[in-house]
């Protein structure tokens, strides 16, 4: 990851069925430290936010399957109470304990921003990419997925140049996402709602096509939200609009074929209709996760382009003064309609 410098501090934040979950903690430069507290930016498994003086946190969350929406949004929750109630102290523990120089950084726990996205590194396997055999991924369908052990990790790895696909993923766990969303089924496994199948469900409450404007109708809406148990609308952002929302900067690619960029569309007009100060760019041509192809950051990443207008996005808020009493400073800068499901509504714990 671009941009990092400094030794990370890797904290436990969380344990769970028997699992410990970490975060890594990156400090700014030494120069941008001090008594202040800083702001932070939240990645979701994942810094060119460190030389604004940011502080960058990589955190680790159970994976589905076997866990669901549910376990992630709570261990979403947990990294916030963490961050809020022992981090600072336990930042200031090592560092007397290393015997450093200075002040030790210490994070502003009411300035925080969030990021994600979904299935990076493997971008060009969503255009032009073949049917994948459910058969390969047995252990991960329902119901033999119950089995897996529970994890937060799980590396990234691809088959070498002389494979048929020549850097295609190795890992299973990378082409998941893909698959359940060709099985149709992604809501059961996010959910954890397979008997019956929420998302057979929600299907028959569409119009025979699903991608006519019909499909926007209040009436639709309304239907498919009565078609939701109660327990699950939690993970569903578009359920959980209020005004008591952060400012949120939404980035989606107009060609992404795995989340039409007309959720963000959506997310964005109920965001504005709550009065949420929101910002949707849309990049013309851009497949999902686009961010991660190899030319990304040479497109991007000058300055004044996209990724530069985000973060100065992150700058300008976390530096600002414009959140209600009792408004928490979390920023959203989400590229995909899954990662909205998992992270809409932690902030109002």
């Amino acid at each position: 990851m671009a941009d990092l410098v400094g030794d990370a501090e890797t904290l436990a934040y969380k344990n769970a069925n028997g699992l410990t979950m970490h975060l890594d903690i990156y400090p700014p430069p030494s120069d941008a430290t001090g008594a202040a507290p800083l702001p932070g930016v939240v990645y979701f498994h994942g810094g060119r936010v460190i030389r604004l003086g940011m502080v960058f946190i990589s955190v680790d969350y159970r994976l589905i399957p076997p866990a669901t929406g549910h376990d992630i949004l709570d261990d979403i929750k947990d990294v916030f109470i963490f961050l809020e109630q022992d981090a600072n102290r336990l930042i200031r523990e090592r560092w007397v304990a290393s015997s450093r120089d200075g002040q030790p950084f210490q994070i502003d726990s009411h300035r925080l921003a969030t990021s994600h996205y979904l299935a990076p590194k493997f971008v060009p396997f969503f255009r032009g990419r073949e049917i994948l055999d459910p058969n390969d991924f047995c252990q991960y369908l329902y119901p033999a997925c119950q089995e897996l052990e529970i994890t937060s990790d799980s590396p990234l790895a691809y088959h070498p140049p002389t494979y048929r696909i020549p850097g295609y993923p190795a890992n299973p766990r990378m082409l998941l996402g893909r698959l359940y969303l060709q099985l149709g089924t992604f809501l059961d496994y996010y959910t954890g709602s397979h008997s019956p199948s929420l998302s057979a469900t929600l299907r028959q409450q569409l119009p025979t096509d699903p991608l006519s404007p019909s499909s926007g109708t209040q009436s639709t809406i309304q239907a498919l939200r009565q078609s939701i148990p109660d327990a699950h609308l939690r993970l569903f952002p578009q359920f959980n609009i209020s005004s008591a929302l952060p400012p949120t900067y939404l980035i989606h690619g107009s060609a992404d074929t795995a989340v039409l960029a007309r959720e963000s569309q959506n997310l964005l007009a109920l965001l504005q209709d709550a009065g949420v100060p929101a910002k949707l760019v849309i990049v013309e041509g851009k497949e999902h996760s686009f961010d991660y192809e190899p030319r990304a950051e040479e497109e991007f990443g000058y300055l004044g382009g996209l990724f530069d207008q985000a973060v100065r996005f992150l700058e300008e808020i976390l530096g600002s003064d414009v959140f209600n009493p009792g408004m928490s400073r979390i920023v959203y800068n989400i590229g995909a309609i899954h990662e909205k499901y998992e992270h809409s509504t932690r902030i109002t714990r």
